[in-house]
Formats: C-alpha cells, sequence, structure tokens
C-alpha cells in the first residue's frame, strides 16, 4: 500500500466516531496498537462488535502486548453491549489465526471472503469470540 494510501486510511480512521484505537508503547516507541467498534457489516446486528485493526511490532511479539490490547479491546466492547467480537484474519496468515484462536475466538468455517488491495485479490476468513457470560449476582 503506498503513504498515500496508508495515510488516507488513518485519516478515515481517526475521524471514525465508532472507532476506538489503544496504543501500547514505552517511553516513545510504539509497541503495538489495535482499533476497534460495532461490527462494520450493514447486517450486523447492534450487539456485534469487531476489531478492525491490530499490530504488533515483531520486537514485541510474545510479550503480552498482543494479548493486552486484545483483553482491553474485548472489555470495552462487552461494556457498550457486545455479546460477540468478530476479526477478519488473511486466510493465509497461520500466526495471526493461531493468536486469535488462543484468546478464545473461533475460526467461521463458511466465513470465507475476498478484497482487494492494490492488484492483489487476497482472502480473508472471520473469528468469532462470544463475550464472557455475565454473573447473575447470586
Amino acid at each position: 500500500m503506498s503513504v498515500t494510501d496508508r495515510s488516507s486510511r488513518w485519516r478515515a480512521l481517526l475521524g471514525d466516531s465508532e472507532c476506538t484505537i489503544i496504543v501500547s508503547k514505552v517511553e516513545d516507541q510504539v509497541l503495538g496498537f489495535i482499533s476497534f467498534g460495532k461490527h462494520r457489516e450493514p447486517q450486523a446486528s447492534p450487539e456485534e462488535g469487531e476489531v478492525w485493526t491490530m499490530y504488533v511490532h515483531p520486537k514485541a511479539w510474545r510479550t503480552g502486548v498482543g494479548r493486552t490490547l486484545i483483553a482491553e479491546a474485548l472489555s470495552a466492547l462487552e461494556h457498550r453491549g457486545c455479546t460477540s467480537t468478530w476479526v477478519w484474519v488473511l486466510a493465509a496468515n497461520a500466526q495471526a489465526i493461531a493468536f486469535y484462536s488462543a484468546c478464545g475466538f473461533k475460526l467461521q468455517a463458511v466465513s470465507m471472503r475476498y478484497f482487494q488491495l492494490g492488484d492483489q485479490r487476497l482472502e480473508e476468513v472471520a473469528l468469532v469470540r462470544d463475550a464472557a457470560p455475565r454473573s447473575s449476582g447470586a
């Protein structure tokens, strides 16, 4: 993706009132970030959340940064009333699929879709995690 395209996407993301972004950093070094909000598909129910983007710098892999970011996003989405959270991952990204699976997401067998990125047609799949059951307080 060109710098112009990437800048345009970030401007749109930062200007979207439905989007929340959490950044993990140490001193002035960004270790990772996650953006999330309501599920973006028009037919999705209001109780469905979505992780829109997530990135952790390779130097911060296996340090807990990714798990902390996803835990914060899931907590915020549950607080907003979301009963499930979706994330779309490139089908060929076995490492990301394994990460989300370890965080309680389940691969949706019939979720495959394609999108165009420049001149490439890429396949992605969805993983979904249901919110933790709420205690009845009894």
